[in-house]
């Protein structure tokens, strides 16, 4: 008896890159779907770079690329998600501000711990480099990544970048006196590559679950999950 292909969660993925480069995220994320790690499936990838670095790793892995300069609108937004047919959204390396999707079935990662280095501007090297000034300080001994979900501007006034509900925290890195920008960077998109694949797992088979948009506390995890971020813990 033949059986039937199984029906996988339908994800898009928003990746920058830059106009010559970068996707590295993507590309992990791609090889863990295709390894079968990721039980996924990759139905779009979007950058603002037409021939960067994010459509060339889209091609090879045969994902079908739009390539979206604006407006960012929510309107916008929707017409490329009903285009790929998605279900659930990835902002991996996404700079622009996203709109227009169901906020619980949203996800991004940012390269720091929130919210103490989240918000308008806190994006790449300038988290980094806050970071590192923190470093140097005293004021703090190691950074991580975080995975939040992501809300808009309909849901909050002033600034809403970085301001949804946090669902994970990567192991922490130890800084050190010799740390620079760039080997932070390195570090940082070490450890995403280790953990974003399976936390986006996690969400699209709703192992995680923001279940209430209105309670920003209302989220569900795994038995024993060991990446609670630092607000689920006080609750």
């Amino acid at each position: 008896m033949k059986r039937e292909k199984e029906i996988l969660p339908k994800v898009i993925i928003f990746s920058d890159g830059t106009k010559l480069g970068g996707g590295s995220g993507l590309k992990a994320i791609l090889e863990e779907e295709r390894n079968g790690n990721l039980r996924a499936e990759i139905v779009g990838v979007v950058s603002r770079y037409e021939f960067g670095g994010v459509r060339t790793k889209a091609f090879h892995h045969r994902k079908k690329f739009f390539h979206f300069t604006g407006p960012f609108t929510a309107r916008e937004y929707q017409k490329i998600i009903r285009a790929s047919n998605a279900e659930w959204v990835v902002l991996s390396g996404w700079l622009k501000p996203f709109r227009g999707h169901d906020p619980r079935k949203t996800i991004n990662k940012h390269p720091a711990l929130l919210p103490e280095y989240g918000g308008k501007g806190m994006y790449g090297r300038n988290v980094h480099k806050k970071v590192l000034e923190d470093y140097k300080a005293g004021k703090i001994e190691y950074t991580a990544f975080s995975m939040h979900f992501v809300i808009d501007d309909t849901m909050i006034e002033g600034d809403f970048y970085d301001k949804g509900p946090v669902f994970f925290e990567s192991p922490k890195i130890l800084l050190r006196r010799s740390d620079t920008l760039d080997t932070i960077e390195n570090l940082i998109k070490t450890s995403e590559h280790s953990f974003e694949y399976r936390i986006i797992d996690d969400i699209i088979h709703e192992r995680i679950r923001w279940v209430d948009v209105s309670d920003p506390t209302s989220t569900v995890f795994p038995e024993n999950y060991a990446y609670l971020p630092r607000s689920a813990k006080k609750q």
